[in-house]
């Protein structure tokens, strides 16, 4: 037990006890507040939803526990420098070598402005390059009606506001991942029930589908994100995603 101090009263130990007991709520009030404006307290929510939307063992989420960088892919003008905001040491998400995350680096502002997300799909980027015209049609059919953004066979996410942390960032390119699967995989099941209706699909029809389970392999199958990298002109993030 630490002894009181016996010495002359402080100037609040000699006001009435419930005087006291305002400054003090006064007090803790205002510490409360200094947190709640600091960056880790307000981004923790995005920490705890990052957490929620991976929680699921049965849902093939992207799996980012091996993801240390984030890199400056363009300069300005297009110019490679990837010190060009000074990152010149990895993001350390986790103890070395355990899965064992650090929150706080997670909920730290990030010091870079992005606003986009961007998931490439090679299938849809290679139909793009060799028939513009039925990659315009397939998009029109299957993809743009399904409100995502699409462009050279690159998936489009754009936010209102930037994203305020690497637990943000990091939430919505699961997300966006998710609704590009969940979208793929209901037009392929539209599909399927058609020709269980009709008996068989049309040659468009069929190439169609074909497309999109290619489309829809390659998406899941590549859910290792290994870094980061970011386009400065265009506030864009490129999630970098490998075989998991």
């Amino acid at each position: 037990m630490i002894p009181r101090y016996t010495g002359m009263p402080t100037r609040i130990e000699v006001l009435p006890e419930d005087i006291q007991a305002f400054i003090y709520r006064k007090l803790y009030s205002s510490i409360l507040g200094d947190m709640k404006c600091s960056d880790i307290f307000k981004n923790t929510k995005y920490f705890y939803k990052l957490l929620e939307i991976t929680d699921n063992p049965l849902v093939y989420d992207l799996d980012y526990l091996g993801m240390l960088n984030i890199n400056s892919i363009y300069g300005i003008y297009g110019i490679y420098d990837i010190d060009i905001f000074k990152y010149k040491k990895s993001y350390e998400l986790f103890r070395p070598e355990t899965p064992i995350y650090l929150r706080s680096h997670f909920t730290k502002r990030l010091e870079i402005t992005l606003d986009n997300i961007e998931i490439s799909s090679v299938p849809l980027y290679n139909l793009y390059t060799s028939n513009k015209r039925y990659y315009w049609a397939f998009a029109k059919e299957y993809i743009i009606p399904t409100q995502l953004r699409i462009h050279k066979g690159t998936f489009i996410l754009q936010q209102a506001e930037p994203f305020s942390c690497m637990a943000e960032l990091l939430y919505n390119v699961i997300a966006f991942y998710n609704r590009i699967k969940d979208v793929l995989c209901a037009n392929i099941s539209e599909l399927e029930c058609l020709e269980d209706d009709v008996g068989i699909l049309t040659q468009r029809q069929r190439k169609d589908k074909y497309i999109m389970e290619d489309a829809l392999g390659y998406h899941i199958n590549n859910r290792f994100i290994i870094r980061f990298d970011y386009d400065i002109d265009m506030k864009s993030a490129f999630p970098i995603l490998l075989p998991s």
